[in-house]
């Protein structure tokens, strides 16, 4: 395997271990499932182990905690995995509020002229497949751009693709946001 999928494979068993100890997955469980989920290495492992002691995470306090199900419960997440695993994405996916006012939702006119949230949609994650699948810098986030019709005019919509591991079993999941969203 070449040096580059193998230091990408552990940074995202880092951040997966990190995100289980976040949600209070005892230290050798959250070892074992990030270990797993990734399948590293025993060398990999190691390496793994070592870049958790050097973080230093337990150097900081956790003021507040919002967790992406309770942005999915209180509607500032829109969970689209269904269809999202129908463009061919493996992980969940959700788009912010402001993605789907702008975006998915279109205007009466628009729908009277055939446009539909579910197209809209499915344009955005295909635009957005497309994008993660272009990233070669292995970014955690990637702009892209949508075509969207309003007022009868076609206009180009950039958005931003990103990786976390905020997912309720700690692996990893997309969101797709306005530029200006964090």
């Amino acid at each position: 395997m070449d040096q580059r999928k193998t230091s990408r494979r552990l940074r995202l068993a880092l951040r997966s271990l990190r995100a289980l100890i976040g949600q209070g997955v005892e230290f050798p469980d959250a070892h074992f499932q990030a270990s797993q989920r990734y399948h590293l290495t025993e060398q990999q492992d190691r390496e793994l182990v070592a870049l958790y002691d050097t973080a230093e995470v337990d150097s900081f306090e956790i003021i507040s905690l919002y967790t992406r199900a309770q942005a999915i419960a209180d509607g500032s997440l829109v969970d689209v995995s269904g269809l999202a695993k129908e463009a061919g994405f493996r992980w969940p996916v959700a788009v912010t509020r402001g993605v789907w006012a702008e975006v998915v939702t279109p205007t009466p006119h628009n729908e009277q002229e055939g446009q539909s949230k579910k197209g809209r949609l499915w344009d955005t994650l295909s635009m957005a497949r497309l994008a993660a699948k272009a990233n070669k810098d292995d970014r955690d986030s990637v702009l892209f751009k949508v075509l969207v019709l309003r007022d009868r005019k076609h206009r180009k919509v950039t958005l931003k693709l990103v990786l976390s591991f905020e997912s309720p079993e700690g692996g990893p999941c997309l969101t797709i946001m306005l530029p200006n969203e964090d």
